[in-house]
């Protein structure tokens, strides 16, 4: 389901792009995460980059909140 949501932080539209943000958040802070979301880290890169890349203001600043949001969780 992680996978999804990182691919759904392209989307423009809302909903869409506020529930990517919104669950992508929800499961990288809960307890226990960084043990699952290691494992998948690299099926997470390239939806991640393409997010990066996107010229939309918007899907750049969820996505670097994603990046956030993995980095803090790691540590």
């Amino acid at each position: 389901m992680l996978i999804t949501c990182f691919e759904g932080l392209v989307e423009t539209l809302h909903p869409y792009n506020f529930i990517a943000k919104e669950a992508i958040k929800e499961m990288l802070t809960s307890p226990g995460a960084s043990e699952k979301v290691i494992p998948i880290l690299p099926r997470l890169i390239a939806p991640l980059r393409t997010a990066l890349g996107h010229a939309d203001v918007t899907v750049f600043e969820n996505a670097l909140a994603t990046l956030k949001y993995i980095v803090s969780d790691i540590r």
